[in-house]
């Protein structure tokens, strides 16, 4: 079996990686750099594991959205027979899961998340207020973690985006409508 290990060379990590070669596992370590890491038996890559939970949280989505795509686009009977039920056309199945392949492509590259995010949570949202208005609260609760974590990534990607001189913040001082050297009409 192949087991990944995310930062190898950190103490309990490294006792893990010991035993699961001695077990005969093929383990792959995920270290920060392979200067210094006696790891033998394990495939090493090289990588800062510290940045990489922005991005996977984006691509953990972009996986969610074409699974859901996928079951929308090619829908069982169930599916379909929900739409039905809930009044929407019998072609409307496509439109949502070909919103849901697009959020998907647009979240897994860096350049287009926040656009993602935002049609994710839009689609999310839909969902959400589609089996609210039908009484079925018990399958809310999906859209809305997605949704959640859609605005979690739009966020983050926007605070990435943004961040340095160009960030779009109040002034901490900002000025008053009245200032003491201007003029004032007595009366």
């Amino acid at each position: 079996m192949k087991v990944p290990v995310l930062r190898a060379t950190g103490g309990t990590a490294r006792l893990i990686v010991r035993d699961a070669i001695a077990k005969g596992h093929s383990v792959v370590a995920l270290v920060r750099s392979t200067a210094g890491a006696d790891l033998p038996g394990a495939v090493m890559i090289e990588g800062d594991a510290k940045t990489s939970w922005r991005h996977v949280l984006a691509l953990a989505l972009a996986a969610f959205f074409v699974v859901g795509s996928l079951s929308n686009i090619f829908a069982p009977g169930s599916i379909y027979q929900e739409y039905l039920k809930w009044g929407y056309p019998s072609w409307f199945h496509f439109v949502t899961g070909s919103l849901e392949l697009t959020a998907a492509v647009l979240l897994a590259w860096e350049r287009t998340r926040l656009l993602g995010s935002a049609l994710g949570c839009t689609v999310m949202l839909a969902a959400l207020a589609t089996v609210t208005l039908h009484g079925e609260y018990g399958h809310g609760v999906a859209p809305i973690v997605v949704a959640t974590l859609t605005l979690v990534v739009g966020w983050i990607t926007w605070r990435t985006r943004f961040s340095g001189s160009t960030r779009l913040t109040a002034p901490r001082h900002p000025t008053p409508l009245w200032h003491p050297t201007v003029p004032t009409i007595a009366r």
